[in-house]
């Protein structure tokens, strides 16, 4: 009888959880009736979603009472209640002149027929290596280090390449100036609060960036606030890393010159064979099995288990490979989002933290972001955003010296037959002295011209730390229904530490260096826009802006001189002589007046002007960025056109964007250098300034075609462009019979053409 309960009992309740839950089916169309394919409906507030098809019907799981979400791209939110019906249509209203569709330049969004250039937009869990035509990307080898990014190939000769990142509308700075190893600005968010990444390709697309926009521009977008019920998402991830590709290396000979070893009488009176240790290459013997005295041999005192004990001249059992560790990346993440009354608001905190495959390497990284948006009255709303980014990171350099433990000691000037766990257990004698393979004589185990590798990455450490603050804050007053006006305030501050250490002992002089490198980056935007009302036919948009730009860059180092005196005491005041220091300092200021004009006839054709005019500190005139734009959607102009063909648009741009131009490059400037006998000592620079520089000029020509088959689903983008960089900025040789080797100076053109 119980059981027979259980049983009714069980049964009941999974008829209640069946009818709780069912089976949601209906359609998503436009205001005009036609289906919207591709559209995302999800159940707010829970992981269940999916898509529509291209007729613009879907199915999902869902019960009484939840909140069902529409969203597509250029159409606005809609939010509906699940009553009792199996069936729920919706119908999308596009969105504003405002709010826009695609994201353009200055975070302005636009009608995508309207668009007479090519743009890319990813998902953020894409990222843009191999998805983005026309996208160069690689990564330095330093763990946290910069992604060096290049659009349609290099146009620059001595100035930078890189597009410049822009993160909900603020222009992000390069930390440390040009150095690639300290991280760059699509690094410092988190991952979990990217909505979307859009790449600006072309001059028609950047133009309104004026002189920062000559590389092009990648336009961050992160997650917003929105109506509706309160959501909490949490969520954690580990991941592993191994080394996968390294040089094939030959396991035939060992070190030396020669075929043959050299030879030691040891102080027992017994003949051992002795490799070639003053050689850095391996030419030597043949692996053969031969005994020989390995490095770690030598030293009675420290290691006498080892002492005049020899081994067989073979490869190693530990190889290069063994060196490396198995790298974890720990990420945590939490975000909470919510609406109060007319205002919008999420809160993030991510915490990454990553221990590197090479040993003693970490990395640590935290987030905190907070963002809102206000209808503040009927006619004015505000938008902001901040996030504070904390990183530290300790791992040896990634240049190629001897301070690299990895590309030049152990793969380029090394011996063959030593072994990693050898290398690792004796780098370091009891009383902290240094030991290593390439020792100086048998007596003397200091190193001849190389660390031993584990010296270098647990002794000669460098670290840093950047403190980094980066937001934006606007305000949008709605005159009337077709006139507006928007206020922004763009700002990008960091302070970044950086210490290296050479250890008393190391082959190099022992020392330590500090610097602190300080920047802030400062934008001030005020646009009017105004879009008249010209009929059914005919439309016309268009906005005139004010910019400024100030910029202010710092930093201060100080490096001790004749070594350490004190071992392991990594301080400026241990210097054996009068330590150094030396600053640097720019201020720059760019004025900014621009605009943009865009008229429409029926939907199909659309001309676009945009001009900007930018007003330097840092050269003498000003410089005019211009860009007109064409674009023909031809399948509205069809009254009836295939039906495997569901979207053609034919475009055309013609463009001039800019590439910036550094502070101090005017004018000719003595350096101060080292005290000589107690008094000030000025140092003449080889390069010799130019007064009459102006910034390099990218012109741009571009042609386009995009299409959309078989009811959406085949897509394609073509473009075709021609850049031809004209005024590059070079060290010219001169005679120097005039006190200077080179001299700055606007010579040269760039060329570069292809099809993405």
């Amino acid at each position: 009888m119980n059981l027979k309960k259980l049983f009714l009992w069980i049964c009941f309740v999974f008829t209640t959880m069946t009818f709780a839950q069912q089976n949601l089916s209906g359609s998503v169309k436009d205001a005009t009736g036609k289906p919207v394919a591709g559209a995302s409906v999800t159940v707010f507030g829970t992981t269940r979603t999916t898509k529509t098809s291209p007729e613009g019907t879907y199915t999902i799981m869902a019960k009484e009472g939840e909140v069902i979400q529409f969203s597509a791209a250029g159409y606005k939110n809609v939010e509906m209640k699940v009553g009792i019906s199996t069936t729920m249509d919706a119908i999308l209203q596009p969105v504003s002149a405002q709010e826009g569709g695609e994201a353009g330049a200055l975070g302005i969004k636009r009608d995508k027929n309207a668009v007479g250039y090519a743009t890319q937009k990813t998902d953020a869990d894409q990222g843009l290596s191999g998805n983005v035509a026309g996208v160069q990307t690689s990564t330095t080898s330093s763990m946290g280090g910069n992604t060096n990014v290049t659009i349609r190939g290099v146009g620059s000769i001595t100035g930078s390449n890189q597009p410049l990142i822009v993160i909900d509308g603020v222009p992000m700075a390069t930390v440390g100036g040009t150095d690639s190893k300290f991280g760059d600005a699509a690094g410092d968010i988190n991952p979990e609060d990217i909505e979307s990444v859009t790449v600006l390709s072309g001059g028609a697309a950047t133009a309104l960036y004026g002189s920062r926009g000559g590389n092009g521009v990648i336009i961050y977008t992160t997650k917003s606030g929105k109506a509706g019920k309160t959501t909490i998402d949490v969520k954690s991830s580990v991941s592993v890393e191994r080394a996968y590709i390294a040089p094939k290396l030959q396991n035939q000979y060992g070190g030396g010159r020669k075929p043959t070893f050299e030879t030691y009488t040891a102080k027992d009176g017994k003949e051992y064979n002795v490799p070639a240790y003053e050689t850095d290459e391996s030419w030597g013997p043949k692996y053969d099995g031969t005994l020989y005295l390995p490095w770690y041999a030598y030293d009675e005192k420290y290691l006498p288990e080892h002492y005049l004990k020899p081994v067989p001249w073979q490869a190693p059992k530990n190889d290069v490979d063994k060196l490396y560790r198995t790298g974890f990346n720990i990420a945590n993440s939490v975000s909470v989002s919510r609406a109060v009354g007319g205002t919008n608001l999420r809160f993030s905190l991510g915490n990454n933290e990553v221990t590197g495959i090479v040993p003693n390497t970490k990395l640590q990284k935290t987030n905190v972001s907070f963002s809102f948006n206000s209808k503040l009255s009927n006619k004015l709303k505000s938008e902001g955003g901040f996030n504070y980014i904390i990183t530290s990171r300790d791992n040896p350099e990634n240049s190629y010296t001897m301070k690299n433990p990895i590309s030049k000691v152990l793969y380029a000037w090394t011996q063959r037959q030593l072994d990693m766990k050898n290398l690792e257990n004796y780098y370091k004698a009891p009383d902290g002295t240094h030991r290593t393979w390439n020792r100086k004589s048998v007596t003397d185990g200091t190193p001849r011209y190389a660390d031993n590798p584990y010296w270098t990455m647990y002794e000669n450490t460098s670290n840093d730390k950047r403190h980094r603050f980066f937001g934006n804050i606007g305000f949008t007053y709605n005159f009337t229904d077709n006139l507006y006006w928007v206020g922004k305030i763009y700002g990008d501050i960091y302070s970044l530490n950086t210490e290296a250490r050479v250890a008393v002992g190391s082959k190099e002089q022992s020392s330590y260096e500090t610097t602190n490198y300080t920047n802030s980056d400062f934008n001030y935007e005020t646009r009017l826009h105004y879009t008249p009302n010209l009929g059914k036919d005919f439309t016309l948009t268009g906005f005139v802006g004010l910019a400024r730009r100030e910029g202010r860059y710092h930093w201060v180092k100080g490096k001790t001189n004749g070594g350490l005196v004190l071992p392991d005491f990594y301080n400026l005041e241990n210097s054996a002589e009068t330590p150094s220091s030396t600053n640097y300092r720019n201020w720059r200021r760019t004025n900014s007046i621009f605009g943009m004009a865009s008229f429409g006839y029926k939907g199909m054709v659309f001309v676009e002007a945009t001009g900007r005019k930018d007003y330097f500190s840092t050269v003498s005139e000003p410089v005019f960025y211009p860009s007109v734009t064409g674009s023909f959607v031809f399948t509205s102009a069809w009254k009836s056109k295939p039906s495997w063909l569901s979207y053609g648009k034919v475009r055309v741009a013609w463009a001039q964007a800019g590439n910036d131009t550094s502070p101090y490059q005017l004018l000719t400037y003595p350096t101060i250098g080292l005290p000589f006998n107690g008094s000030p000592n000025y140092l003449h620079p080889y390069t010799q300034n130019n007064p009459d520089l102006v910034p390099e000029i990218k012109e741009t020509k571009e042609a386009g075609l995009e299409l959309r088959l078989f009811k959406d689903r085949l897509s394609a983008n073509v473009s075709v462009y021609d850049i031809l960089s004209k005024n590059l900025i070079i060290p010219l040789p001169v005679d120097g019979a005039n006190g200077y080797v080179y001299k700055m100076v606007n010579s040269g053109e760039m060329s570069n053409k292809g099809i993405e």
